[in-house]
């Protein structure tokens, strides 16, 4: 059978070479289709009988061209992206992932906290977490990682989950409340994981952020659609002690940018912007597997002098500009980039010593 991996955004090659290993050897054949449009994904699905994907979306348009499909995987816990009445329709099967990704989404938490209260590490007067409040709106599995890691930074913690009982909460360590009025009114920072259903859907805004305490922080790794974008331009222009940030950029982020620059953070959304750690993790195993391309070129720089000392004897280096002739030779999988041309001819000719 046919599985098929979409994903607008890739996934990183260890984990696609993950995925690949798991379908070969269960005598499946595995299809990748990475930074693919809408058109490409109705094409490629016409004869899977599995998909997984990320966020991309899946709906009646891409159900119907899907003639053998009999489950759809989503990689993450939140499946708004797919059409759960229309896959039931089609005889389609669909699947989610929890807490496969919880630790890292948890810890990204604290990694965009810290540097707004650190002033985005301006050099001006920030504030700690130690000792300051938490409110955690789910409790889920993303949630329980943010309690966790919260105590470590000694913080006081509570939670609001109507689908989780007070024992279970208070066997973490973590005080239950019972309102989202409660919440946003008793801490200082709040962490947002509900999921977009239509109960959730715009339903943080002005009036529960408005409530938050002073100097207030509201962090949102769920969904763009929980945030009434208008209401919260309106919570930052009466609050100017407020900050927000987010893994997912808003629709309003360039007025937001323009207006708050200092209190607002969303993390880049374009999947052609490649993270510095996959680049990371795919020069690793290109070093292991003795097959690293390295396109040096003045776009960028990433550890290059870890990348270089990893690569090994034999590998492509192309100094050139970007969309330059001999890049465009280059097919390899594995691309590095260099911005400093100084360094980028003092590693040529080191690459060039190894040959």
């Amino acid at each position: 059978m046919k599985i098929l991996v979409a994903t607008e955004k890739p996934f990183a090659a260890a984990a696609v070479n993950g995925i690949k290993e798991v379908i070969e050897n269960s005598g499946n054949e595995m299809v990748l289709l990475e930074k693919g449009t809408k058109a490409d994904l109705i094409a490629a699905v016409a004869d899977a009988a599995g998909l997984i994907v990320r966020s991309d979306i899946v709906d009646k348009e891409v159900l119907d061209a899907a003639k053998q499909l009999k489950v759809v995987v989503r990689a993450g816990a939140g499946y708004d992206n797919i059409d759960l009445a229309e896959a039931t329709a089609h005889g389609v099967c669909v699947m989610n992932t929890p807490g496969q990704n919880s630790n890292a989404v948890a810890e990204l938490v604290f990694g965009m906290t810290i540097m707004m209260i650190r002033c985005k590490y301006s050099g001006k007067a920030g504030f700690e977490l130690k000792g300051k409040t938490l409110g955690i709106h789910a409790y889920g599995q993303v949630g329980r990682n943010v309690a966790r890691i919260a105590k470590g930074f000694g913080m006081q913690v509570s939670a609001l989950d109507p689908f989780v009982a007070d024992d279970v909460m208070i066997a973490d360590g973590i005080t239950p409340v019972h309102s989202v009025e409660e919440l946003y009114s008793n801490n200082q920072f709040v962490s947002l994981h509900i999921p977009a259903t239509p109960q959730t859907k715009k339903s943080v805004n002005e009036a529960l952020i408005s409530l938050m305490p002073a100097k207030g922080v509201l962090i949102n790794t769920a969904r763009k659609e929980v945030i009434d974008e208008d209401s919260l331009l309106q919570a930052l222009e009466n609050r100017t002690d407020i900050m927000y940030v987010a893994d997912v950029r808003p629709d309003n982020a360039d007025v937001l940018n323009e207006k708050f620059a200092d209190r607002v953070f969303f993390s880049a959304d374009d999947p052609d912007l490649e993270d510095p750690r996959d680049i990371d993790i795919r020069l690793a195993h290109a070093a292991a597997d003795g097959k690293a391309e390295i396109i040096i070129e003045p776009d960028r720089t990433i550890a290059v002098e870890r990348a270089l000392r990893e690569a090994p004897a034999g590998s492509i280096v192309v100094l050139g500009g970007k969309g330059s002739e001999d890049t465009q030779r280059v097919n390899g999988e594995y691309v590095y980039y260099e911005s400093d041309p100084a360094i980028a001819k003092r590693v040529l000719a080191e690459l060039e010593q190894r040959k």
